[in-house]
Order: C-alpha cells, then sequence, then structure tokens
C-alpha cells in the first residue's frame, strides 16, 4: 500500500514538472495575459491590448515584457 502512494506521488511530481516547463517554453508565442498568439513584432497584444514590450530607460534596447533587467546593458526595467 506505502508503495503504491509512494509512486503515485513520484508520477504526479513528474508530471507537474513537465507541464510547467511547457508553459514556461511557449508563453514566449503567447500574450502573457490572454494567451492568445502573439508575433515577434507585436508591441501590443492584439486581442487584449497587453503591453508586450519595453524600452530600457538606459540603452533604450526593447526587451520583452519577461525581462526584468536589459538584456544589453543588464539594468532593472
Amino acid at each position: 500500500m506505502i508503495g503504491i502512494v509512494l509512486s503515485s506521488l513520484g508520477f504526479k511530481i513528474l508530471v507537474t514538472g513537465y507541464t510547467t516547463n511547457l508553459v514556461d517554453e511557449t508563453v514566449g508565442n503567447n500574450c502573457p495575459n490572454c494567451g492568445d498568439v502573439i508575433n515577434d513584432e507585436e508591441v501590443f497584444c492584439s486581442k487584449c491590448g497587453a503591453k508586450l514590450k519595453t524600452e530600457c530607460p538606459n540603452c533604450k534596447t526593447v526587451n520583452t515584457i519577461k525581462n526584468k533587467f536589459c538584456s544589453k546593458c543588464g539594468k532593472e526595467l
């Protein structure tokens, strides 16, 4: 009985971890607000209007909204 419970718990952890990785990988092509498919060139989502890009105040590099720090100069966004 204990073996069955432990094996099912291990399976749930494995499945949950796998699902989390899938979500992280697909967010780049979907709006973080509504989930609609977006193009790399879009600055705002065409479905919900959410902001998808932000400009670094230091070096003016355009970063994705997921970035907390600039990909070019490292300044906090």
